[in-house]
């Protein structure tokens, strides 16, 4: 029988490098001015534009990424591989009927965000009645300093965060003109994920938070009566 061959340490490290390449250009491109973003990707993850090209295309032909017209984006096959992960089974199922009942009821885009190993990631996004600054979609890797990563990261922020309510705002800190209130749902498995309100400027965002503070706990509350 043939031995298999092992690969080479070499070609082992350029693999990692060509991964972790890829991967960095992909949390990149959300973020990217679509009028130049071979230099843009090429300037902030530090690969040489000749490998950014390379990369890209390589990401297309797998359905990672697609070019639409001139301009990359997100592709399918990324959307779907985010909308199937969830940290505990049946999350979404259950969460998604009372994120669309506080959708209705405040007009905002509604989140679902799950914690990481140092960050957060929206795990389901309900659009809002309100064009926003910035996308807000599945697999989004979230600010550090979005409402729904300070209460997931435990991260201090002096009158931005209530560690008792487990609640947290965000009011056109991180993106000027945009308004984010998140509340801390608990797992059944003991972890935390948080459910988030984004909207544009508006006088009553405050008096919103105890409407998301009540959504996160229905949603724990649904989740732990099925297991």
């Amino acid at each position: 029988m043939e031995k298999q061959r092992h690969p080479e340490p070499s070609e082992t490290g350029r693999g990692r490098g060509v991964i972790d390449g890829a991967f960095r250009l992909l949390q990149l491109l959300p973020h990217i001015n679509d009028d130049y973003q071979i230099r843009d990707l090429s300037r902030l993850s530090g690969i040489p534009r000749a490998s950014v090209y390379r990369l890209m295309s390589q990401l297309c032909d797998v359905g990672a990424v697609e070019l639409v017209g001139d301009r990359y984006v997100i592709g399918r096959t990324m959307l779907a591989l985010a909308t199937r992960a969830e940290p505990v089974r049946g999350l979404r199922r259950r969460a998604l009927p009372l994120m669309q009942a506080l959708r209705e009821r405040t007009g905002a885009t509604v989140s679902l965000v799950s914690r990481r190993t140092d960050d957060a990631m929206v795990l389901e996004a309900l659009p809002g009645r309100e064009p926003l600054p910035v996308d807000i979609y599945a697999g989004l890797p979230l600010p550090d300093l979005a409402a729904a990563t300070l209460i997931l990261t435990s991260a201090v922020v002096s009158g931005r965060i209530d560690p008792v309510r487990r609640t947290a705002v965000d009011l056109g800190h991180t993106v000027a003109g945009m308004q984010c209130l998140a509340a801390a749902l608990t797992l059944p498995n003991g972890d935390e994920a948080a459910v988030q309100i984004t909207t544009t400027h508006r006088a009553d965002a405050a008096d919103l938070l105890p409407l998301v503070r009540d959504t996160g706990r229905r949603i724990g509350s649904a989740l732990r009566a099925t297991t």
